[in-house]
């Protein structure tokens, strides 16, 4: 056994493909709030689950408590993307737990503000990039937040998935 030989990292089968339960997975929702209102999106599924306008409110009689506008809440829009395997077994996006770089609130008052959920595949060899180093394997949902708006953006990355997606 030659002790300068370097060991190839195990890469398992595609078959025992799954995703990673990030650490943070048992605290609650993902909380972005601007200037506007205030999102909540779900760590299991990454979706937005709640949005509630600040300085909207409903109708309330005179001298009493007006409740501010929840446009929604619960789980009845979810986003799910079924995902093939090469092993043509499919997981459902709305089932997998996502992390982020943010604890649990986002603030965006000024600029505009990005929240980032990711989820990644364990067990996955991630294809090698320019400088011969490890690339990350994920599938990313990107929401990009502006202070004084209402509207956000949206949009998916699959970042080195070739590995393990049909």
């Amino acid at each position: 056994d030659d002790a300068s030989s370097t060991a190839e990292p195990k890469k398992l089968p595609l078959y025992a493909v799954a995703f990673k339960m990030p650490a943070d997975a048992a605290n609650g929702d993902f909380k972005v709030v601007t200037n506007k209102a205030i999102y909540s999106f779900a760590r299991k599924g990454g979706y937005l689950k709640r949005v509630e306008f600040k300085n909207v409110y409903k109708f309330a009689p005179k001298d009493s408590v007006k409740p501010q506008v929840v446009l929604f809440d619960g789980d009845n829009n979810n986003i799910n993307i079924d995902l093939m395997l090469k092993n043509q077994a499919v997981v459902h996006s709305k089932d997998l737990t996502f992390s982020s770089d943010i604890k649990d609130s986002l603030v965006v008052s000024e600029d505009s503000a990005v929240l980032s959920l990711k989820v990644f595949p364990a067990g996955v060899a991630a294809a090698n990039d320019s400088t011969g180093g490890s690339a990350e394997s994920y599938i990313e949902y990107f929401y990009t937040f502006y202070p004084n708006d209402y509207h956000f953006g949206f949009k998916v990355n699959f970042v080195n998935m070739s590995d393990c997606l049909y």
